[in-house]
C-alpha cells in the first residue's frame, strides 16, 4: 500500500493501520494529510519591531540566567496545598521556566517560554487539558504580555510556537489550551523526540535553527 492508497486516513482500522510501515507510509500520509489544516491556521505576522529594534540574540550567548531558590515540590495533602498552579521563573529577560503543581499532576513537569523578536517558542504543555482546571494558557498569556510590554512589541504580532520533548501525556495534554488563540501555530504536529529519530531537522517547524526568531 503506497501513499495513494491512503486518501482518507479516518477509513483505516486500527488492524491495518497499524501494519503499515511508519516511516515510509504512516508519516508521509499523515504530514499531507494535516498540511491544509496547518496551512489555514497558520498566521503570519508582520515583523515586529520595538522601540530599540530588533534583539540581537545572537550576542553574549550563551545567555546567563539564574533558577530559584527552590522549586515548589508538592505537600502532604493536595487540598491543602497553597502554592501557585504553576510556579513561574524568568531564567532571563527573554527565558520562562515554568513547574506545574504536583497538586495537579504527581509528575510536575517543567515548562519553557524562549522568546524573540517575532514568534515565541512553548517546549511542553503540562499534564491537565481544561484551562478551567489548570490556567496554564492564563500564565502564558500573562508572561507574553509583560514581556511585550517591557520590550515595546504588540501580543496580536508574537506567533506562538509549540513543541512537546516526547510523547508522555504530561508533557502535552495542556496544548488543547491553545487551539483558539490567535497567531498560534501547530507545530506538534511531531514531537521533538520524533523529528530527530527519523532524522529530519528539529528546527524545521519554525523554518530556521538557533534562536525561534
Amino acid at each position: 500500500m503506497d501513499l495513494k492508497s491512503l486518501v482518507n486516513l479516518k477509513s483505516l482500522d486500527r488492524r491495518t493501520f497499524l501494519s503499515l510501515p511508519v516511516v515510509s507510509v504512516v508519516l508521509p500520509a499523515v504530514a499531507a494529510a494535516m498540511a491544509p489544516e496547518a496551512e489555514a491556521m497558520r498566521v503570519v505576522p508582520t515583523a515586529p519591531v520595538g522601540a530599540n529594534g530588533p534583539i540581537n540574540f545572537t550576542a553574549g550567548v550563551p545567555a546567563p540566567g539564574s533558577f530559584p531558590a527552590r522549586w515548589i515540590c508538592g505537600s502532604p495533602s493536595c487540598m491543602d496545598n497553597h502554592d501557585p498552579p504553576i510556579q513561574v521563573h524568568w531564567y532571563n529577560e527573554h527565558t520562562v521556566f515554568m513547574r506545574q503543581n504536583k497538586a495537579y499532576s504527581f509528575e510536575a513537569p517543567f515548562l519553557h517560554l524562549y522568546f524573540g523578536n517575532e514568534r515565541i517558542l512553548m517546549i511542553d504543555q503540562g499534564y491537565t487539558q481544561l484551562r478551567t482546571d489548570w490556567p496554564l494558557r492564563d500564565v502564558v498569556d500573562g508572561c507574553i504580555v509583560e514581556w511585550c510590554a517591557k520590550h515595546g512589541r504588540k501580543v496580536e504580532e508574537m506567533e506562538l510556537l509549540l513543541a512537546f520533548t516526547h510523547l508522555h501525556d504530561d508533557h502535552y495534554v495542556g496544548i488543547n489550551q491553545f487551539y483558539d488563540r490567535h497567531t498560534m501555530t501547530p507545530t506538534h504536529r511531531f514531537s521533538i523526540q520524533e523529528t530527530c529519530f527519523i532524522g529530519a531537522d528539529a528546527t524545521s517547524a519554525s523554518g530556521r535553527s538557533g534562536s525561534p526568531a
